[in-house]
């Protein structure tokens, strides 16, 4: 299947079989879809650079990168993008197709890629992983930074979810917010116009962050609650109504990388 026409064929196939899978192991807010959306939207700024910037972009270098660039939340949230280049340095199967000076851009777009590292990504490859990894669509936003709250943060109850969930959103996208952006032809600075008019009406926010709330433990994406007692998913938010059904859970998968890495690297709140 040629889902990326400008790069080889078993490279593609490379991303798709076995690097992609690998994310079936993560947080509900960085499954498979999330990996598969990076590549998209990364291969998408790259169709609609300038023809002076597309020129110097090698778009296999760009491909695996995107895919490869969360790899190291294997081993947690806690300096993932760090965990991601050695994962790739360590990947001998991309010396096939790359020298050793390509695998370490690759690697180092990947450290560069996380919306809190303040300094700017060392690449025109970190630039368009970041800018492709915002994803910055209000309902997606705040039901990723809910999935992930409920699956790492199983103790809490409803209205701390929402709070948490709340808190990260000012955190992250506000006015204030430590989120930059590096691609000018990118549609993230309408985006997150968008996010911030309705940040600024808290009350406004947090009544759409229950909302989805609501949604989600009424659905699919319920964490295991009633049989590992990990979390509660009919507990109620306020007028919710909802309730998670017994036989829908997300499942987390082995590690696929548990012997690339040093096990000083536990999973960080």
């Amino acid at each position: 299947m040629d889902r990326i026409p400008e790069i080889r064929q078993e490279t593609e196939d490379y991303i798709y079989n076995v690097i992609v899978p690998k994310y079936s192991a993560f947080d509900p807010a960085h499954r498979e879809d999330h990996a598969l959306a990076v590549i998209d939207n990364s291969m998408d700024l790259y169709r609609k650079a300038p023809d002076g910037v597309r020129s110097g972009i090698n778009p296999e270098i760009l491909a695996v990168a995107a895919a490869a660039h969360d790899l190291g939340r294997i081993h947690g949230k806690k300096d993932h993008h760090i965990n991601s280049g050695i994962i790739i340095r360590n990947d001998t199967a991309l010396r096939e197709w790359f020298d050793r000076e390509q695998i370490e851009l690759i690697a180092q777009t990947a450290e560069d890629h996380r919306a809190s590292r303040q300094a700017e990504p060392r690449s025109i490859y970190g630039k368009i992983v970041s800018e492709a990894d915002r994803l910055i669509d209000t309902d997606t936003v705040i039901r990723r930074t809910l999935m992930y709250g409920i699956d790492r943060y199983p103790e809490m109850s409803p209205s701390d979810q929402i709070d948490r969930a709340l808190d990260h959103l000012y955190e992250k996208y506000g006015e204030d917010g430590y989120l930059q952006l590096w691609i000018p032809w990118s549609g993230n600075a309408l985006q997150l116009l968008e996010l911030r008019a309705l940040l600024a009406d808290r009350e406004a926010a947090k009544a759409e962050v229950a909302r989805i709330y609501s949604e989600i433990t009424a659905g699919p994406d319920c964490m295991e609650g009633k049989r590992s007692g990990r979390h509660s998913c009919e507990a109620e938010i306020p007028d919710s109504g909802t309730e998670c059904p017994p036989d829908r859970r997300i499942h987390t998968a082995a590690s696929p990388y548990s012997n690339m890495l040093p096990d000083s690297h536990p999973e960080q709140r």
